[in-house]
């Protein structure tokens, strides 16, 4: 289980041309999948970028610079400040991962610029949390995604 599988089973029965997915706590905005659209163009993978964090405190900016520098140094890839993504339906027809992971798109992300494939970037809007809170602050999370990011890395 966890969010990843969920997240997966919902690409598996995608039945439109372009997939994303937006997370329950209403921080990302829906109009940005319009926003991804348009950058599309000839990509396969849209990477949103958050323009703006406001709510921000500094332990939370440095608990996501130091994942954007581990994804970075693992994978090769830049996360962007991810905002959300989006992707054509048979990217993940190729890619399809059985990541339970919130790294799903990491991996996504990552396979499909292992086989050349590029990635369009797009500012995205964002909204403060309305519920619920971050569960990246504990060093246990980090931990974890650390592994999945080696697990990533040398398994792909």
């Amino acid at each position: 289980g966890g969010i990843g599988a969920a997240v997966g089973a919902g690409y598996d029965v995608a039945t439109k041309e372009w997939i994303t997915w937006t997370p329950g706590d209403y921080q990302i905005p829906a109009q940005n999948i319009l926003t991804l659209l348009e950058k599309a163009e000839d990509k396969n993978f849209v990477m949103g970028r958050f323009t703006q964090r406001f709510d921000y405190s500094l332990l939370r900016k440095l608990y996501s610079h130091g994942l954007r520098t581990m994804v970075a140094l693992l994978l090769g890839i830049d996360t962007y400040k991810s905002a959300t993504y989006l992707f054509h339906r048979t990217l993940w027809q190729q890619h399809r991962t059985n990541n339970p992971n919130m790294s799903i798109a990491m991996e996504l992300q990552f396979k499909h610029k292992q086989g050349g494939g590029k990635i369009a970037v797009a500012d995205a809007s964002y909204r403060p949390r309305q519920a619920g809170q971050s569960r990246v602050k504990n060093f246990r999370t980090i931990w974890k995604t650390f592994t999945e990011l080696l697990r990533i890395r040398f398994r792909s």
